[in-house]
């Protein structure tokens, strides 16, 4: 993790001057470095002791891609799963722990779809229910859990602290939207998401967590054209949205399924008080709140599962 950090951790200088060695741009390119050379080990090993897996590397190499590129997918499919998406499956499941009433909201929705699974996958009561949920479809994953996926939506607006950047590349003037003003060639415009998520006038109450602001008939996001602005918007929304929504469904329905959690401290004492929020001043993208925040875990079955 120190290592995917450092090479995740970009500030607004690098961005803006992409050729300047500075200190994070000089401790990004050691720390790629030691993780190439940490996979690469992994595969020259295997090569040696003809040693098989049944992973994405495997897969890769048996198809005969060298090392360089072999590293890069697993490189760009930790980076995926482990920062951002990472981060946001964690706030997803604080945010349920501190609102009881979308708590068992999404509890309801994982044990009915498991039951419902346990009849189409014609399994027995005694079951384990990892089992019924390593046989979920696709379409499950991506339709049967919507409170889930409203309750990442508010996740994100709530926890993604940081500006976009976008350079205009081109020889002439962009007019932004139907306004008067343009941004010139080769010069930066930098837009503060906070300035929409987090306005009154679209979203009510903007500091609270209510996944039910998305609802038809609510729906506050739509109020204005680019009101929400968690997975980009416009021509260039994020390419990995769908990887990442699987990410977080798959880990929330796991956790749920065979655990009944809450918050609490270090020592297990009972939470007390509102969560800790991100700091929306230094921050490029989903990190972690300013204290230490932990889930107390009850497993939901005297059986193993």
């Amino acid at each position: 993790m120190e290592i995917v950090r450092a090479i995740d951790w970009t500030s607004g200088m690098q961005i803006m001057f992409t050729g300047l060695p500075t200190v994070p741009k000089m401790k990004k390119w050691i720390a790629g470095m030691r993780l190439y050379r940490i996979l690469n080990k992994v595969i020259e090993e295997r090569k040696r002791t003809g040693r098989r897996e049944g992973d994405p590397m495997q897969v890769l190499m048996d198809q005969g891609y060298d090392n360089t590129l072999v590293c890069c997918f697993i490189v760009a499919g930790i980076f995926a799963a482990v920062t951002n998406t990472g981060n946001q499956a964690a706030w997803v499941l604080c945010h349920l722990a501190e609102n009881r009433e979308w708590y068992d909201r999404v509890k309801n929705e994982v044990d009915a779809v498991i039951a419902k699974e346990r009849v189409s996958q014609r399994v027995g009561d005694q079951a384990p229910v990892a089992d019924i949920i390593q046989g979920f479809s696709m379409d499950t994953w991506k339709s049967a859990f919507p409170s889930i996926d409203l309750a990442l939506r508010e996740s994100i607006r709530l926890n993604m602290a940081g500006v976009s950047f976008r350079q205009n590349v081109g020889e002439e003037n962009v007019v932004i939207g139907h306004s008067k003003e343009v941004i010139p060639p080769n010069v930066y415009a930098v837009y503060d998401m906070d300035d929409v998520h987090f306005d009154e006038a679209i979203y009510t109450e903007p500091m609270k967590w209510d996944p039910g602001r998305y609802l038809p008939g609510r729906e506050e996001h739509k109020k204005i054209a680019h009101g929400y602005l968690g997975w980009g918007s416009g021509l260039h929304p994020c390419p990995g949205q769908r990887f990442a929504e699987l990410e977080v469904v798959i880990t929330t329905v796991m956790l749920i399924a065979h655990y009944d959690f809450e918050l609490c401290t270090k020592k297990g004492a009972q939470w007390a008080g509102p969560l800790p929020r991100v700091d929306h001043g230094n921050f490029l993208g989903t990190k972690r709140p300013k204290e230490e925040v932990f889930l107390k875990c009850n497993p939901r079955f005297m059986t193993k599962v």
